[in-house]
């Protein structure tokens, strides 16, 4: 086969793979409109006739959704403006990254440390900056699994395939029999690796120090249900970043000593952790106390039926179901859509979580293909987890259902984080037609396009 032929073939593989990457784009937009649009129409049942039935003003809490999408929009649409004109990405995200997650971290001290902290049902997890009160934690869901993802993918040495050199013309070969990779051994105590980087895939302490930190710092809220979220996003991303499993059951192994120890110097700050696994165990204990929540929840779960009693017209919602327009705003959704309209709010998330995978598994750059499938995967577990609290799987956890419940944090932090995914999958897309320009094949001073790597 000529070389004519060989470069042709090679972009029509790039404008298929561009085509692939772009279709899952446009999937993107599709499950994050249904998405926004569904929680704002569960905002409006849920909020609207209770405030009426409080002889309240009963939009007020309607049109502050409206406004906090608004800026989750504005943010996301800056963010991808910003991806689209600045190239290459890396070149400014390497600074921003960080600035970000250190400022998350400062942010969820202040909580606990400064007089702006906001308690709300005995936990202090808001800040109250004037106009409205902000939950920093949410923030790290964001912002840590970009920081793990920069430290994991950029700042350490990636395998190179057989036969390359690095900078300093020295063979760096990985490449064992059958064509699989091979990881370099442990270098000898007092060896000075290049640059002075990790080796991949070791886990670098300061990801150690990143997890330990921003759990730490929620757990003294104390907020154990947004500190396992964080945790869950932090272990999911080293996962797709390709850390060694042994590094990973260490890591576990550690912490777990770590939260230990910290309920055995402790044990009084947690005593409502105890109360929730009690009552998740044994929900019918007190029925009239500590069991209410749930048992109210289970029972707008079951008068939902198959097709539920209709758009407005849930009952729980009056009054009796505590928590109905955040926490536990689920069995509402059943109550009145049904098992159905449960498990389509199910569908979107699982759903949310596959177009992410789909788009990692097509994207080239390595920090992108992580943080595209963290980003999906942590929404999706969040929203999961909720669904699972609220109807009894799992214990009482006080996280929100990201679009769905009431509040600004959760669903600025949620826009922007779908806003991310959809930037770096536009770069993934702008490289991927840039290969495939028909401009290298044949054109009078056109380059040859580049081989998929």
């Amino acid at each position: 086969m000529s070389t004519l032929a060989l470069r042709a073939r090679g972009v029509a593989r790039d404008a298929s793979h561009a085509g692939r990457l772009n279709a899952w784009l446009n999937r993107l937009l599709v499950v994050a409109g249904l998405l926004l649009f569904c929680g704002l129409a569960v905002t409006f049942s849920t909020t609207v006739f209770l405030r009426i039935a409080l002889e309240r003003p009963p939009y007020d809490d309607f049109f502050r959704q409206l406004l906090f999408a608004g800026v989750g929009i504005v943010l996301a649409g800056g963010f991808i403006v910003l991806t689209r004109t600045f190239r290459p990405v890396r070149r400014w995200l390497r600074f921003v990254i960080p600035v970000v997650f250190f400022l998350s971290l400062l942010l969820v001290a202040m909580v606990k440390l400064s007089p702006l902290g906001v308690t709300v049902m005995g936990a202090t997890r808001g800040l109250n900056v004037g106009l409205f009160t902000f939950q920093p934690s949410e923030l790290l869901k964001l912002s840590l699994p970009l920081y793990l993802a920069q430290v994991l993918c950029w700042w350490r040495q990636q395998p190179r395939p057989d036969g390359d050199r690095d900078a300093r013309g020295v063979s760096d070969s990985r490449v064992g029999v059958g064509g699989r990779i091979t990881w370099p051994r442990r270098p000898a105590a007092g060896a000075i690796r290049p640059s002075g980087r990790p080796m991949w895939p070791d886990l670098p302490k300061r990801c150690w120090a990143a997890v330990l930190l921003a759990v730490g710092l929620t757990v003294i809220q104390p907020d154990l249900g947004t500190a396992s979220v964080v945790l869950g996003s932090g272990i999911i991303t080293m996962i797709l970043a390709g850390v060694r499993w042994q590094s990973l059951v260490l890591f576990v192994a550690a912490l777990c000593v770590v939260v230990l120890l910290v309920f055995a110097v402790a044990p009084s700050r947690f005593d409502y952790a105890f109360e929730r696994l009690h009552t998740w165990m044994h929900p019918r204990a007190d029925v009239e106390g500590e069991g209410y929540q749930i048992t109210q929840s289970r029972g707008a779960i079951a008068a939902g039926r198959l097709f539920g009693r209709g758009f407005l017209k849930s009952e729980q919602k009056m009054n009796r179901l505590p928590l109905c327009t955040k926490d536990f705003v689920f069995p509402v959704i059943v109550e009145e859509m049904g098992y159905i309209g449960g498990m389509g709010v199910i569908l979107l998330f699982v759903s949310l979580a596959w177009v992410g995978l789909r788009m990692s598994l097509l994207s080239r750059d390595p920090f992108n293909r992580t943080v595209i499938a963290a980003l999906g995967l942590n929404v999706c577990l969040q929203g999961l987890v909720n669904i699972g609290t609220t109807t009894g799987a799992l214990p009482l956890s006080g996280l929100t259902l990201p679009f769905f419940s009431e509040g600004g944090s959760s669903l600025v932090v949620s826009l922007c984080a779908l806003g991310t995914m959809y930037a770096l999958g536009l770069s993934e897309l702008a490289q991927a037609r840039a290969e495939g320009a028909p401009a290298a094949v044949g054109v009078p001073g056109g380059a040859p396009a580049p081989p998929l790597r």
